[in-house]
């Protein structure tokens, strides 16, 4: 059994996953799909094809962001990457949602929640801070 990733020949996202009773079959399992190929690998959550090297694409772990801390003192900032969308939320509910964000500074002590969706294949962050 051959275990198979279709992927985006462009972002590298894996589309769907599969195992095949041989390499041959499993690497048929793009055909008629324009802009998807395949990689005999075994489907991992959190994983997709890096494409930094077209001739070898492996298959690898997704980058993720620096960790958001869950405490913190008042004032705290932080930098999400470019091309990222930023939900806040304050703990009375209150929320706005910003796209290609610029820094982060929240001053005013309480409990937040951010979510910050950056561009593929870099992994989303949904957290929780506290501010003193």
């Amino acid at each position: 059994m051959t275990d198979f990733v279709v992927y985006d020949e462009t972002s590298g996202e894996e589309l769907r996953s599969g195992t095949a009773d041989t390499p041959e079959i499993a690497n048929v399992q793009d055909a008629g799909d324009p802009g998807v190929a395949v990689l005999l690998a075994t489907s991992q959550p959190g994983h997709y094809v890096d494409l930094s090297s077209p001739l070898i694409p492996t298959y690898a772990p997704r980058p993720t962001l620096p960790a958001i801390p869950a405490t913190a003192t008042a004032p705290w900032s932080y930098t999400p990457p470019a091309g990222a969308t930023v939900t806040l939320t304050n703990e009375a509910g209150i929320s706005g949602t910003f796209d290609d964000a610029e820094p982060i500074t929240l001053t005013d002590t309480g409990v937040y929640r951010i979510r910050i969706d950056p561009p593929f294949p870099t992994m989303p962050v949904d957290a929780e801070i506290t501010l003193a």
